[in-house]
């Protein structure tokens, strides 16, 4: 397929990889991500969201230097970019996850988490840290913040 020919339906090539990207994370992360929160404890549900993103991401670890790459060029000012539809299907899920507990808790563990995942990713991006480093990151913080030691080795 020539260039010209896809510039026609994308302005750009940030265009083209949003477009590309919308479409990943709609299909392999938001589609099947309902049916992957589980757990016992507030914990385990909120690891099975983070587990689900990095099993995506470990299959196909370029994409998530790609997933940044688009947010960033989109920006967050977009009502229906990649930023704002991933707040719709996941804050719902995380949520869900802390319902039992005090809604201010709540607020501020997902708020803390959120900023984990994307310094973790921002780190990995960058080449600070390996992909297999984000999960433990993740894990260690959401039991420190729900002080929930984990399973019992």
């Amino acid at each position: 397929m020539a260039l010209a020919t896809i510039y026609r339906y994308f302005e750009s090539r940030d265009g083209l990889i949003i477009a590309a990207m919308s479409r990943f994370v709609e299909v392999e992360i938001h589609a099947p991500l309902p049916q992957r929160v589980r757990g016992d404890t507030v914990a385990d549900r909120l690891l099975s969201i983070y587990g689900h993103l990095m099993d995506v991401y470990e299959a196909k670890p370029r994409l998530l230097g790609a997933w940044v790459y688009a947010m960033a060029r989109q920006g967050r000012g977009e009502k229906d970019g990649l930023a704002a539809r991933s707040g719709q299907v996941i804050a719902p899920l995380l949520s869900a996850a802390l319902a039992d507990e005090d809604a201010d808790y709540a607020r501020d563990v997902i708020m803390v988490a959120d900023s984990v995942w994307y310094a973790a990713v921002g780190k990995f991006v960058s080449g600070q840290i390996r992909l297999k480093e984000i999960y433990p990151r993740m894990e260690r913080a959401v039991r420190l913040l729900t002080r929930d030691p984990g399973p019992a080795s």
